[in-house]
C-alpha cells in the first residue's frame, strides 16, 4: 500500500478517536476529577487538547493538499473542527450536573432519611459535621463519599459533593429541610463567593469559590 494511503488511513482513525476522546473527557470531566484529582485532570486535559490541535492541523493540511477530491479530503478536518467547537460551546458541565442530580436523587434521599433517623453519625476525627458513608453505600458524594451534615434551628442540612476542591472551593447538592434557608449552611451566606441554584423542592446546587 502506498505511503500516502497509509498516512490517510491513520489520519482517518486519528480524526475519529481523538475527537471522541475529547468529547468523552468533557462529558465526564467531573467524574474523572474524582479519580485523578484536580491536578491530574489539568495534565490529562492539556494532553488531549494538544492531540486535538495536532490532529486538526494535520487534517487541515490534508484537506488543502487534496482539495481536488472535495469532501472526502476535507472530512477529517470537518470532524476535528466540529468536535472542537462542540467541546468549547456545548454545556457539558450543566448536562452532567442534571444527570448526576436525577440519577442519584433517590439514593441521596435515602441517605438524608438515615441522617434524620439518626442512623448515620459523624465518624471523622476532624469535624463532627463530616460523615463518611459506610462501605458498600452508593457513591453519592465525590471526593471519598463523605457528606456534610449541619443543624440549624433544629433542622438538618445535608450536603453531597460534586466537586471537593482545594481550601474553600467546592460544589455539590444541598438538601434543605422544610423552613430552612440554604444560606445558613456553611459559608454559603457569602454572596460574592457563592452560587445557589434551586433544583427541586428541598434541593439546591451550591458552589463556593
Amino acid at each position: 500500500m502506498p505511503t500516502g494511503h497509509i498516512a490517510e488511513r491513520v489520519l482517518v482513525w486519528a480524526s475519529a478517536l481523538v475527537p471522541a476522546a475529547l468529547l468523552l473527557l468533557r462529558a465526564f470531566e467531573w467524574s474523572v476529577v474524582d479519580v485523578v484529582s484536580v491536578f491530574g485532570i489539568f495534565f490529562i486535559d492539556a494532553a488531549v487538547w494538544l492531540a486535538m490541535a495536532g490532529c486538526t492541523i494535520w487534517a487541515l493540511v490534508h484537506a488543502i493538499r487534496g482539495r481536488r477530491r472535495g469532501r472526502r479530503a476535507a472530512r477529517p478536518f470537518l470532524v476535528c473542527f466540529s468536535a472542537s467547537l462542540l467541546a468549547v460551546f456545548f454545556p457539558f458541565t450543566h448536562t452532567w450536573l442534571n444527570a448526576n442530580y436525577h440519577w442519584l436523587r433517590p439514593s441521596r434521599m435515602r441517605v438524608v432519611e438515615m441522617v434524620e433517623a439518626g442512623a448515620l453519625r459523624s465518624n471523622s476525627a476532624d469535624t463532627s459535621a463530616i460523615i463518611a458513608l459506610p462501605p458498600g453505600s452508593p457513591h453519592v458524594s465525590m471526593g471519598g463519599n463523605d457528606i456534610i451534615v449541619e443543624s440549624h434551628d433544629g433542622r438538618r442540612y445535608v450536603f453531597f459533593f460534586t466537586f471537593r476542591g482545594i481550601l474553600d472551593n467546592y460544589s455539590g447538592f444541598l438538601f434543605v429541610p422544610d423552613g430552612g434557608d440554604p444560606r445558613r449552611f456553611g459559608d454559603l451566606g457569602e454572596e460574592n463567593s457563592t452560587q445557589l441554584v434551586a433544583y427541586d423542592e428541598h434541593w439546591y446546587f451550591a458552589a463556593h469559590r
